[in-house]
């Protein structure tokens, strides 16, 4: 390029100034993408932009407008009554704000309403379904006992069953 620009004096400077102008256009297109809300454009043109003006911190601006709008996601997800997509999404959010807390909230909510479904299938004789509710609900409350409990009871009826049709013959 120099070549071509001659023996102009100011070439260098000329150079100097036309790389800024291209940087600078970049940067403000990095710019409207992050607020548009499209933060992984935005963040991709900041780190690519290196050390130009602020553009490191406006790389990492981005992380947290993404995480911003994903906490929000997650909120309404939440507000809408969709607890496991709620959930799945703070869990993604690490330790951004209250996620953390919120999803242990959620996942404290969806056990009580396994553990509540299985309650009523064991309430009901429905022992085998209600035991593979228990057993994945794991340690919570007192599922791995009533799980075990539900083993046994369909354990009993099955025999009981076969006593009865013995009998009958």
């Amino acid at each position: 390029i120099l070549e071509m620009l001659g023996d102009y004096e100011d070439s260098l400077v000329q150079l100097a100034l036309a790389r800024n102008a291209k940087l600078q256009a970049y940067y403000d297109t990095a710019l409207e993408w992050m607020q548009n809300g499209q933060y992984d454009t935005a963040r991709e043109i900041f780190l690519s932009l290196g050390d130009f003006k602020d553009s490191a911190l406006q790389a990492v601006a981005c992380e947290a407008g993404k995480k911003q709008l994903l906490y929000e996601e997650a909120a309404a997800l939440e507000e809408a009554g969709d607890a496991e997509g709620a959930r799945k999404a703070f869990l993604s959010l690490g330790d951004f704000k209250d996620s953390a807390d919120r999803a242990k909230k959620l996942e404290e909510q969806l056990n009580q309403e396994l553990y509540a479904k299985a309650a009523e299938l064991e309430t009901d004789g429905e022992f085998e379904g209600a035991a593979e509710i228990f057993e994945m609900l794991g340690d919570f409350s007192d599922s791995a006992d009533r799980a075990k409990a539900c083993r046994e009871a369909q354990q009993f009826a099955g025999s009981d069953r076969k006593s009865t049709r013995l009998n009958s013959s």
